[in-house]
């Protein structure tokens, strides 16, 4: 059995009286809608809400200027077409230390802090060059003007260095852990151990000017030369050796004859003392 629709003039009329109040609210809704993103983007935009001047701090050798570039560049243009990139709640913060990092080799931290709304205050922590890095290969005399790159206090190879007369830093030589030389470490994971062991050489009066690595593993550890036109006397011992007792045992041998007259007397004439051969030290004059 079939019911029967119900379709008259009025009910027609009613039922276009409630879509056309239905369409009208739509319409409220939708202008409602766009006055407040209207009202919410000048709002955004309101230079007191947006990052007006950039203050930079820490660096020592890089230019402010540049470091203020790159960021003014991340910070232009918007999100969505009506976010300011600069607005202090969503200025893009992960990308401006990304960004700096990337960009500049010596940066090692990067501190952003945006509390007073319209400064963004930048604060960078540089790499420290206290050493360098000048090829996988030692040369025969490494007073020779080489291509350096500054190591920080970790291995860490950052920079490209300048020209250094002399023995202003001490030098390394030998493979390297990445394929880039920027980037990469030297000795990574023993290189604190080397420099501990390079200052208890110094604390007993022994001065490194290089140390060397090569495909056997073995080190050799260039001696101050004193200003002689000789090469460098040099200690030789295993790179995985226990760097503590091997500087005990330089201590020991170095203060012990016939290697403690030598070195009083006739130090130019040392070519090299080698410790790769456990206790028994091997030692050759020129």
């Amino acid at each position: 059995m079939q019911k029967k629709v119900l379709n008259s003039p009025r009910l027609a009329g009613l039922k276009e009286k409630r879509q056309q109040v239905r369409r009208k609210k739509y319409i409220y809704f939708f202008f409602l809608i766009v006055l407040v993103l209207i009202i919410f983007s000048f709002l955004l935009r309101w230079d007191k809400l947006n990052i007006q001047s950039i203050e930079i701090s820490g660096t020592k050798v890089l230019a402010k200027s540049l470091i203020e570039n790159n960021i003014k560049k991340n910070l232009s243009g918007n999100y969505l077409f009506f976010i300011p990139r600069t607005n202090f709640l969503f200025y893009p913060k992960n990308n401006i230390e990304t960004e700096l990092k990337s960009e500049f080799s010596r940066v090692k931290k990067v501190n952003l802090n945006n509390r007073s709304l319209n400064t963004l205050k930048v604060e960078i922590q540089e790499y420290e060059g206290k050493y360098l890095w000048c090829g996988q290969i030692k040369p025969i005399l490494v007073t020779e003007e080489q291509n350096c790159f500054f190591v920080d206090d970790e291995g860490y190879i950052f920079d490209k260095a300048p020209y250094f007369s002399g023995e202003v830093y001490v030098k390394f030589y030998g493979a390297l852990s990445g394929d880039n030389i920027l980037g990469s470490y030297f000795l990574k994971d023993k290189f604190i151990d080397l420099m501990n062991f390079n200052h208890a050489l110094e604390l007993i009066g022994i001065k490194p000017t290089y140390f060397s690595k090569n495909e056997e593993g073995d080190i050799y550890v260039g001696l101050t030369t004193k200003g002689m036109s000789t090469s460098s006397p040099e200690i030789i011992f295993k790179a995985d050796a226990d760097f503590i007792k091997i500087a005990d045992n330089i201590d020991t041998v170095f203060n012990t004859e016939p290697l403690k007259n030598i070195l009083r007397e006739k130090y130019a004439s040392i070519l090299y003392v080698d410790l790769r051969f456990g206790n028994k030290v091997y030692y050759k004059l020129r």
